[in-house]
Formats: structure tokens, sequence, C-alpha cells
């Protein structure tokens, strides 16, 4: 599956941060984003192109890890057929057209409440925290997002694309580690993501826990094969001789 790159690529005008930064209000990590946020940044986006918040724009200085934002907005920017990016602290997430219209049908309420951010282990439940205990975790992301405090799971034929900065750790290689959806029973399952300018993308069908994993050769088990091979060759360097005498010995006559 190749997964769509442009969520790191696109970047939003300095008027769509004016906009943002005049009309987003935040509170305690969460931005509220309005009607009239929406519409001036439409305004500002060419038709068909997608239509970004920089939410940390109007941060302050705080950290933005939620987002509210009108059912009717989300219906109007479907209705373009535009894709819609939120950035975050820490997070960028893009959903589809589709994936918006799915979103806004599902709604039961005049706001929708986003949430997309790294989190640390002890957030995640007990089943999750014991299967992800058995593999070498670099980051975990949660996504959710609630309507009246029930949560909206369905994106329909859409998808979503998260993008995360991330660092590979020192001696290990980007294209080594896999993005993984966290089930609440315990479950994993790997989801198509790609590494892309200090990014991992991870593409969706829906929201959950998700984990970035890494699966190539620890250096432990990199020293362990080489001292193994020494050993080995030592060996056999040291019985080659052996094994000959015995051969001549056996060969002199009596």
């Amino acid at each position: 599956v190749i997964v769509d790159t442009k969520i790191v690529e696109e970047k939003a005008s300095e008027e769509v941060k004016a906009a943002v930064k005049e009309t987003v209000t935040v509170t305690e990590e969460k931005a509220t984003v309005t009607k009239d946020t929406v519409e001036k940044v439409m305004e500002n986006t060419e038709k068909g192109a997608t239509v970004i918040l920089p939410l940390t724009e109007a941060a302050d200085g705080q950290a933005v890890k939620a987002a509210e934002v009108p059912v009717e907005s989300i219906e109007k920017i479907a209705t373009a057929d535009s894709a819609l990016t939120v950035e975050f602290e820490g997070a960028k997430v893009t959903f589809e057209p589709e994936t918006l219209k799915a979103i806004a049908s599902s709604a039961n309420g005049a706001t929708i409440e986003l949430h997309v951010t790294p989190v640390e282990e002890y957030e995640l439940n007990d089943e999750q925290q014991a299967v992800l205990a058995r593999h070498d975790v670099a980051l975990r992301i949660s996504a959710k997002i609630l309507c009246n405090g029930e949560y909206i799971g369905n994106f329909g034929e859409g998808k979503a694309r998260i993008a995360v900065p991330f660092t590979p750790e020192a001696g290990r290689n980007a294209e080594d580690y896999r993005v993984y959806y966290v089930a609440e029973i315990g479950d994993m399952s790997k989801v198509p993501s790609v590494y892309v300018d200090g990014h991992m993308i991870l593409e969706t069908d829906h929201f959950s826990e998700y984990a970035i994993v890494y699966e190539g050769e620890s250096e432990v088990e990199e020293e362990s094969a080489v001292t193994e091979e020494a050993v080995t060759e030592e060996t056999t360097a040291e019985e080659a001789p052996v094994e000959e005498a015995v051969v001549e010995k056996a060969g002199t006559p009596i």
C-alpha cells in the first residue's frame, strides 16, 4: 500500500495562519474552531485544495492536543470536495472528503471533538500495555473523535492519515520501524505507514491507539551474531589440524 505523503508537504499560507490566530481560542490544551474560522480559512484556500487548520498558531505557548469543530463546517469542507488537515502539538491529521462525510453523518450533536496526540504507556489499558511489553516500542499515539461523549469510529469508505515527528534511535534505520493498530483487547495489526522528512505517517480507516515499533536487529543481537561467528571460525581453525593429524596417523604403516 502506497501512503500519500502530502500531509507533510502541504503548508498553511500566512493568510490562513492569521485567520486561525484571530478566530481560534485555546483552553486547557483544546482549541475551539468556529464556523467563522473555517469560512475565513476556506476563503484563503484554493478550490479543491486541502483546508488546513494550523491550530498551534493560536496556542500562544500552550500545547494543543484536541480540537472542537462544528459539524456544519465539516460538512461544508466535504461538500467542497476538499480534504481537511488539522495540526496539533506533535501530530497532524488529514481526512479525505469521504471520511468527513462519514464523520458528519455519524455525529449526534453540533460539534465534534478531535484528539490526536502521542501518549505515555500508562495512558493505555492493561491489555494494550501487556501486548506492547513484548515489542520494542518507540512511540504510542492515541487518536479519537467524540460527539456528545460518544466515539465516532466509522469512516465509511474514507481514510485518515496521521503524521507525527519521529527520529529513529541512533544506529537504527527508519525502514525498520512499523506502525501497529493496538486494539483495546490487546490485539495488534499492522497498518500502512511510511517515514518521510522526519515524520512517520500512518494511514487508517478508523481511530484508535497506535504504536511505532522497531523490528530490525538490536545492537545486542548483532553483537551476539558477530561473537557467535567468531567463535565458530576459531573452533573450526583449531579443529582442522587435529583432524589432519588423525588422518596421517591412521595412514602410517605398522
